[in-house]
């Protein structure tokens, strides 16, 4: 998925890789995020590869996976 600003909510489900501006998500992802903000809420389960500039993780939030900061081109 390619998108300025990506949202999941709470209770959906996303399988496969997402390039945005910014993200949150509140919902389960098993893939790849490449953004250039992300935030996981309390309710946010993730298993893959993060690549960001900027990170928040709520309590709660549950990550499975590598973490890594985006290269300045």
């Amino acid at each position: 998925m390619r998108a300025v600003d990506v949202k999941l909510e709470t209770g959906s489900t996303f399988n496969g890789k997402i390039f945005a501006h910014s993200t949150e998500v509140g919902g389960k992802i098993n893939g790849d995020i490449e953004t250039k903000s992300l935030k996981l809420t309390s309710s946010a389960r993730f298993e893959g590869s993060i690549l960001t500039d900027a990170l928040a993780i709520d309590v709660g939030a549950e990550v499975s996976g590598s973490i890594s900061k985006l290269q300045k081109s």
